[in-house]
């Protein structure tokens, strides 16, 4: 019996921590651009195979979705593909060019604390 209330509550507090990231934006932080410009990091669960996550770039430099994938045990993550504008598909490098360290690093922050 306490087996399975411990695997229980082990359980709901996984699935409620990862629902912060369920149906919401995970906000990241701003990257100052120069000047009073800005653009917005943030993180959304995507659910699609080697990409669960969507890195989202919002702000002076325009839209960017970039897919991501991160390995919690090696603490790195991999960008697929990515949107900007809402339709010019991007390469894997070139979406990669566009996203700070930071973003990436805080992503992985917030997915293996999750």
């Amino acid at each position: 019996m306490k087996r399975t209330i411990r695997f229980t509550t082990v359980a709901v507090l996984i699935v409620a921590s990862l629902g912060c990231l369920a149906g919401q934006d995970v906000y990241l932080y701003d990257q100052s651009i120069g000047g009073p410009y800005s653009d917005s990091w943030s993180l959304r669960m995507h659910h699609q195979g080697a990409f669960p996550y969507l890195l989202i770039r919002d702000g002076k430099s325009g839209d960017l979705l970039a897919p991501l994938g991160v390995n919690c045990d090696t603490q790195t993550a991999n960008v697929g593909g990515g949107v900007e504008f809402d339709s010019d598909l991007l390469t894997v490098d070139q979406t990669r060019e566009q996203i700070p360290d930071k973003a990436i690093a805080l992503a992985i922050k917030v997915v293996c604390q999750s």
